[in-house]
Parts: structure tokens; sequence; C-alpha cells
């Protein structure tokens, strides 16, 4: 453990020793470019020298366990609070922006209270019990090479991560297994046979192969791309022949057309489908679909508000 350390620490000294002559370097650089003229190789190098990172903004993407609003008593717990939040929300005139950035708060801020956030596993046999250990050695791995306290703590927490997924796997494999035979037992044959195929697949590499226009077989890597290229450009370049005249002859709806009805808005509702990639407002249609008749009501008064404003 100690001539790790002592390793790692000659490395880190040569990295910033060899990072501070590069920076000299490069500063003789700017200053032999400025005084021979070659300004702009200067700029650019001094550009280079006092960039700073800028990440982008990215709005965190949320995951709500929404296998949970199928219990009953969570779906009503759910539906009385959305309820009393919302049916403040309809007595406040606000504009639209408002009204809709608030419904939105509301039904973010109740599911993350009522049925969380749902912790997200590329592998299904990995249990929540697996990622706290994870968590717990992510922590550790900060700090492992503090002290060689930290170190062992680090190896023990490592070790209990393996041993679990280790338990988890075998447990799922049991659970395929079980599932398998009760399958063929109770006549789901087709459910049980893609469940053996999940389990005894092996990897297959994958093939780059593509056809060009005659149906011939392209494995060369630059008549795949050419191929690729063609079909692009046929892609693209598709001449269209719009019909111009449905545009002159698009009106205006009336002023006297009725409003948006509840009815429509509690159909609209109905008709959205589950299981769907919520948008940028981190709301998916089973937190609408929950909300009940509040919910239901203040979409339709934000429907009517745009439809009367006409925005």
């Amino acid at each position: 453990m100690e001539n790790y350390q002592l390793a790692n620490k000659a490395v880190r000294k040569k990295m910033k020793e060899a990072k501070e002559k590069w920076i000299d370097d490069q500063c003789v650089a700017v200053e032999q470019g400025m005084s021979s003229g070659k300004s702009k190789q200067a700029f650019s190098t001094l550009k280079m020298l006092t960039k700073t990172f800028q990440a982008k903004a990215k709005s965190p993407r949320l995951h709500f366990d929404l296998e949970k609003l199928k219990d009953p008593s969570i779906s009503e717990t759910f539906r009385a609070q959305i309820g009393g939040k919302v049916a403040a929300l309809t007595l406040i005139d606000n504009d639209v922006d408002t009204m809709a950035n608030s419904l939105k708060e509301v039904l973010v801020s109740t599911a993350e209270e009522v049925i969380g956030r749902k912790r997200r596993t590329i592998q299904t046999r990995i249990t929540n019990e697996v990622l706290d250990l994870c968590d717990k050695r992510r922590e550790l791995r900060k700090r492992k090479f503090g002290s060689n306290v930290a170190m062992e703590n680090y190896q023990l927490a490592n070790k209990a991560v393996r041993k679990k997924m280790k338990e988890a796997k075998e447990k799922w494999i049991d659970d395929q297994c079980v599932a398998v035979e009760q399958g063929m037992s109770s006549g789901k044959s087709k459910q049980a046979f893609s469940t053996l195929k999940m389990l005894t697949k092996t990897f297959q590499a994958k093939v780059n192969l593509i056809e060009d226009k005659d149906g011939r077989v392209l494995t060369d890597d630059e008549d795949i791309m050419q191929r690729w290229s063609e079909y692009c450009i046929d892609l693209y370049n598709y001449e269209l022949q719009p019909d111009l005249s449905i545009l002159s002859a698009t009106r205006d709806p009336p002023d006297d057309s009725p409003p948006i009805q509840k009815s429509e808005v509690e159909a609209a509702v109905r008709s959205l489908k589950l299981g769907k990639a919520p948008g940028v407002d981190n709301i998916p249609s089973e937190l609408l679909k929950a909300g009940g008749e509040e919910v239901n009501n203040i979409l339709t008064a934000l429907c009517q508000r745009i439809w009367n404003e006409k925005k």
C-alpha cells in the first residue's frame, strides 16, 4: 500500500511538472509569434490557454416509480393530495405560463412525496439492496487513498457488492427457471420458450452488411459509406409538388366558436398511452391519469384560456 501511494505521488508530481513546462513553452511561442508578426497563430494559442470549460445546460430527467400507482391505496393518496393542491390553483387568476408551471410543480412535487423516484438499472436482477451497497462503495472510493483503514473499508464494501450481485444473479436465474417450468406445465409454451431462449442466448457479433440499389450485398466499409451517401442524397433531393391552394383556403376559426369542453379534455387524458417517456416537463401520462377530477378541471381551464387568448 505504501509503495502504491509513493508511486501515485511520483506520477502526480511528474504530471504537474510536465504541464507547467508545456504552459511555459506555449507562452514562449505566443511571445515569439507576436514579435515575428504571426499574430494570428499567437492569438490562437493564447485563446487555447485561456479557454475555460463550459458545461452544457441540461435539465434533469426525473423517473418516478409509477408501478406504485397500481396500488389502490397509493393511487387514492396521490389523487387526494393532488386535489387539495390543484383546487387552489383554479381560484387564482394567473396567466397561461404561470398556471402551467404551477400545475407542473404540483404534479412533480406530489409524485416525489407519494410514489418517489425510481432507481434505473440496466439489469433487472439488480435489487435495491445491491444499489444501496453500490452507493456506499461509491462514497468510500472517493477517500480510499486517504489511509489504510479507508482502503480496507472500500475493499470490504467491494466484496459485499460482488457477493450480493452473485446472490441476486443466482436468485434471478432460479426464478426464471421456475417461470419456465410453470409456463410449460400451464400451457404457456410460447412464454416459456421465450424465457428459455433469453437464458441460453449467446453473444453474436454484429455484421456490417448493406444492400445497394440492385440488391447486391456490400461488405466493404468504403462501399457501405458510399451507399449511405447515395441514399441520403436521393432522400433529401426528392422533388415534392405540394398543393399550395390549401394554404389559401385555410381560415381562422370564427369568434363565436364554442369553448373547449371538459368532456374533450377527459377524453384526451384517457387516450394517453402508458409507459411512454415524458417530455421536458417530467410529467408522464400516468400522473395525469391518476390526478383525477381536479387535474381535469385545471387542464380544462388552461385549454380554455389558451383558446380564448389564441396563444
